[in-house]
């Protein structure tokens, strides 16, 4: 057997909360109350395209590749902006779900940073 290796604490952060992003994005999908024309929109294609790449990058920034935590502070900013283009519009809406989501991507694009800064 080899010998199992500590993963680092950067690394932790950044899996949980792309876990928690998208466990996020489907209970907010699958339990979400939105208007019909909201299910054609271009921003509900853009929330499945993060969907899928969140889930992408978990295993891949588990194994601590440097191109996972890039892909993960890619990801973080491009949500970001995003988010904070939209959030105007979700809080008069009285929604701030999404502006809670958008702080996450804070801790993203920090903890990703600081583990690919480590490799």
């Amino acid at each position: 057997m080899s010998k199992a290796e500590r993963i680092s604490t950067n690394t932790l952060v950044v899996i949980v909360v792309l876990v928690f992003n998208v466990w996020w994005i489907v209970t907010g999908l699958l339990y979400g109350r939105l208007p019909p024309e909201d299910y054609a929109s271009p921003w509900r294609e853009f929330v499945y395209w993060i969907t899928i790449v969140g889930l992408i990058l978990i295993p891949i920034c588990a194994r601590e590749k440097r191109g996972g935590f890039l892909a993960a502070m890619v990801l973080g900013i491009v949500t970001l902006a995003v988010e904070a283009y939209l959030a105007p519009v979700k809080i008069s809406q009285g929604q701030i779900g999404g502006t809670f989501f958008g702080i996450t991507q804070i801790l993203i694009i920090i903890f990703a940073y600081r583990a690919h800064r480590k490799l």
